[in-house]
Formats: structure tokens, C-alpha cells, sequence
């Protein structure tokens, strides 16, 4: 059977969250937001804003969008607002719509009051739905992949108490973060040992019951069930033999060690299996060692931007962070130790983080040589040996000649399989992104350079098959088309056509 083009092992569900806050401290103008429809009383207030989009970029109406007790709904272009109380610096921001997998975003910035911050969602389709008969023992599968869920019989009951009416239904989402690590809920926080942790995802599922009446069903207490979560990481990382399990804690928006898992099968369809005694959505993760990267940000006049979001994302590993700067623009970012990760900040017209820089870490802090400028992309930069040495950024022979084609690049294939993708190119001409194949419902990792002529090599991934896309830029227009192939074949399977962003 020939390979499909980017097949992952898992389709996932779940929303992407990118949180950031407002400029200034100050509120800022909605336009059209859906209103809210219940807004704290007797206390201070502030706003949270952002916009619902699927998988596909789409904006998406009728999300019903929940914190703090109030609700509201996203509008015609998928945008919401939603007050909150002020002075508070962790709240919680949940996203739920039929057919959808429930998201949360872990929204973590001191509001004070009238001033707005942001949380962005991207909803994915639920991955497998499933009815059953729980008096007997089941094992839920998913078509596919190697995910399931093995339940004993009469092991479930509703949560409120009281046994399951009639037949069972679970919906399972499978998560995989190393095609876009904005895909999991929260914000790669996790409570171990009674502190904060950043945490690092080798795959996720979210798993809902519910009975014949619509009643939430979780597992009867004492009994547990076997999670098979399929295996997922970035491109070159070794998979961990044994791996803790998180759950999602929808109370506090934290991640939460509780037991682990031991890794199975052979590749490409490898798997973590453990126990669980209830359900919620489980992570297979490892807390990793942070060091600080600190810098400054401004707009294209020299002014500092005062608490703006600045994100860092994991290049050679799935997790993510988040900071704010400060009232004169610096900040001080957690990244993992001795890793590559990019760094973004956040654009409040469109509400979207834009890649800024890409640095490599080792066990010191690292201090940028120069400010981040809203809308511009600075050169890779690296920590070196002795931390005394100001870092510069790191030496190559073509970042003045591929510097021009720097930047975010969307757009779509077609033919044998046909589908969407994303990618940043760096000034150095590194390419790094994320697509998805609409004809097998999967997502895929790129990697990939382009020459200083505008010649793009573009590598894509799954657990189950990879292709390569080969085609040019137009530095002057920022239009991106070619061809792509499986690699297993000498012919073309379709071609591919972008735009810079």
C-alpha cells in the first residue's frame, strides 16, 4: 500500500490558543465583537478578546465562549469579547461548539481595570465518536491510528452519581502538538512538586463520555482504564522509553502529573499505554529544564512596546511560553535548555503572533544583541560558552542574499492528496511549518532552506509517510509554487501554490 503524503498516526481536534494582551494596559477598540452576555458585579473589570477559527483559518460563529461564570458567543468573523474580573492575573477561558472537541485557554497576565487581553482558539473536529454498551468491557478504538481506550465492564458511572442510562457514547480527540504545539489546552504549565513547570509533549487525546440522557459519565470510583495515546515529536527527538501522565485539571487551567505511561509498538506506530482512573484530557510529557532569554521590543519608530505578549515555541522540541514585556519593553522569556526555539510576538491589529527571531539556547541566560521591531524577522541567534560574551547573532554565508524571502508564508497542494500548509522562513533561509492533508484528515511537520536564487526545498513528514516539495519565490511578489512528490516515487504527485503573508 503506498504511503499516504503526511500522515501523523493521529487526527486531531482541539483548539490552538494563542494569549496575548493589549497595549498599554489600556482598552482597546472591538469593532464588531459579539457583546458579552453577563459581565462581573461589584467588582473591577476587564476584557478578554480574541477570535475562533478552524483548522482551516476559517473564522467560526456560534462558539460559546465561558469564564469566570460569564458567556457570550463569537460573532459572524469568529471574534468574541468577554469580561472578566480585573486584578486578577490567571483565569481560565473555555471554547465549546457542537462537533468540536472543548478547549481551554489558560490565560495568564495581571488585567487591571478596562484593559484588555487576548486568547485566540483554533477548533479542530472532533477525531472519532463512538457508542457502546458499558455494562460489558470495551475496547474503543480509533480507525487508523493507534489510539484507544480499554474500559472495563460497568466501569463507568455519572459523575454526578447514579448509574449510566442505556447505551454510552465517548468522543475521543487525539492531539498531536508537534504539528502545532498551540493545539493543546493551557499553556504548557504544569503543577509538579507545588511549582510551575514548562513541559514538553510527546502526544495528547481528550476523551468525553456521556449516557443516552446526555449526562457526563467518568469512571466509577476505584476502577481505572488503559490509555493507548500514539507516540508524536518533533523530527530527529528520541522517544522516552517510560513518560509521566498529565491530565488538564479544568479548574485551574494546569497540567497535573498523575502516574505514566511506557512507550509501545514499533515505528512509525508507536504508542504510550497507561492507566487512568478518571478522564479528562491526558498528556504524555516531560517537565524539562528552563533557561531565560531576555530582550527588548519595539514598533518600526523606536518606541518600546509596554506589555506586549512575547511567545516562544520549540523548534527541536513540542512546548511553548509565554511572557509580557515590561513599561519600557524588555522581557525575560523561559525556553528549554540547550534547545532551538523561535520567538514571536504578538500583532494586536490581526491578533496573531508574528516570528520574530530564532534562537539556539544553552545553559546560561542569553541576552538579544538588539531589540525585537514589530514586523520584521532578525537573524538566528545563539548563547555561547562563556556568559560574559555578549551573543551575536550567529554567522552564515547566505543570510544577506535569502534575507529578502524572510517571512510567514500559507498556502495549498493538490493532486494525488490535496491539502493546506504554513511556514516560516527565517533570514539564515531555514523553513520550519505545519500543514494538513484534507484527504486523510491528517497533519505533517516541514522543514526545509531556500537558496539565495529563490529555489525552495521543502521536506514533510508523518509517522506513516513524507513527501518532498521543491519550487521558487518571487522575492518581489512573495508567490511560492512547485511541485511535490511521495519520496518513494521518481514522479510528481501534484503541485503547491502560496503567498507570502
Amino acid at each position: 500500500m503506498k504511503a499516504k503524503l503526511f500522515r501523523t498516526g493521529c487526527a486531531c481536534l482541539t483548539l490552538s490558543i494563542l494569549t496575548a494582551c493589549g497595549g498599554g494596559g489600556g482598552s482597546t477598540s472591538t469593532g464588531s465583537i459579539a457583546p458579552t452576555t453577563a459581565t462581573p458585579t461589584n467588582s473591577p473589570t476587564a476584557s478578554v478578546v480574541g477570535v475562533v477559527r478552524d483548522m482551516n483559518g476559517t473564522p467560526v460563529a456560534g462558539v460559546r465562549v465561558s469564564s469566570q461564570g460569564n458567556l457570550t458567543e463569537t460573532d459572524s468573523n469568529g471574534r468574541y469579547q468577554i469580561a472578566v474580573a480585573a486584578n486578577n492575573n490567571t483565569r481560565l477561558i473555555t471554547f465549546s461548539k457542537a462537533a468540536y472537541a472543548q478547549q481551554f485557554a489558560t490565560h495568564d497576565q495581571t488585567l487591571s481595570t478596562g484593559a484588555t487581553g487576548y486568547a485566540n482558539a483554533t477548533l479542530l473536529p472532533v477525531t472519532a465518536t463512538i457508542n457502546f454498551d458499558p455494562k460489558i468491557a470495551n475496547n474503543l478504538t480509533v480507525s487508523g491510528s493507534t489510539a484507544s481506550v480499554q474500559l472495563g465492564a460497568g466501569a463507568l458511572a455519572r459523575e454526578g452519581g447514579g448509574a449510566a442510562a442505556g447505551q454510552a457514547r465517548v468522543e475521543i480527540t487525539l492531539i498531536d502538538p508537534s504539528a502545532d504545539a498551540s493545539r493543546m489546552p493551557g499553556n504548557y504549565t504544569a503543577s509538579v512538586s507545588g511549582e510551575l513547570q514548562q513541559i514538553e509533549s510527546f502526544g495528547a487525546m481528550q476523551v468525553n463520555f456521556s449516557d443516552t440522557e446526555g449526562r457526563k459519565l467518568n469512571l466509577v470510583a476505584g476502577q481505572t482504564a488503559t490509555l493507548r495515546i500514539p507516540a508524536v515529536a518533533r523530527s530527529g527527538v528520541v522517544f522516552p522509553a517510560t513518560i509521566p501522565l498529565f491530565y488538564f485539571n479544568e479548574s485551574s487551567g494546569r497540567w497535573v502529573e498523575e502516574g505514566s505511561a511506557r512507550l509501545k509498538g514499533s515505528a512509525p506506530n508507536q504508542y504510550y499505554e497507561g492507566n487512568v482512573a478518571h478522564f479528562s484530557t491526558w498528556n504524555s510529557d516531560i517537565a524539562y529544564e528552563t533557561t531565560y532569554v531576555s530582550g527588548c521590543v519595539q514598533d518600526a519608530q523606536g518606541k518600546p512596546l509596554v506589555t506586549t505578549a512575547i511567545q516562544g515555541n520549540g523548534i527541536d522540541y513540542t512546548g511553548s511560553s509565554l511572557t509580557f514585556s515590561d513599561t519600557a519593553g524588555k522581557f525575560k522569556l523561559a525556553l528549554k535548555k540547550s534547545a532551538n526555539s523561535n520567538i514571536s510576538i504578538f500583532n494586536e491589529a490581526p491578533r496573531k503572533f508574528e516570528l520574530a527571531t530564532t534562537v539556539k539556547t544553552g545553559n546560561t541566560e542569553l541576552q538579544l544583541p538588539t531589540c525585537i521591531v514589530l514586523g520584521s524577522i532578525t537573524p538566528t541567534v545563539s548563547n555561547t560558552p562563556n556568559p560574559s560574551t555578549t551573543p551575536t547573532p550567529t554567522p552564515t554565508t547566505t543570510a544577506t542574499t535569502v534575507a529578502s524571502y524572510a517571512g510567514t508564508y500559507s498556502g495549498s497542494y493538490n493532486g494525488a492528496e490535496s491539502g493546506t500548509w504554513t511556514i516560516n522562513i527565517a533570514n539564515n533561509g531555514a523553513i520550519t511549518g505545519s500543514g494538513f492533508s484534507n484527504t486523510y484528515t491528517l497533519s505533517f511537520t516541514i522543514t526545509g532552506n531556500v537558496a539565495a536564487g529563490g529555489a525552495v526545498s521543502i521536506n514533510a513528514a508523518g509517522n506513516a509517510g513524507a513527501s518532498i516539495f521543491t519550487g521558487n519565490i518571487n522575492s518581489s511578489s512573495g508567490a511560492i509554487s512547485g511541485a511535490w512528490r511521495y519520496t518513494t516515487s521518481t514522479v510528481n504527485q501534484g503541485n503547491f501554490t502560496g503567498q507570502r503573508n
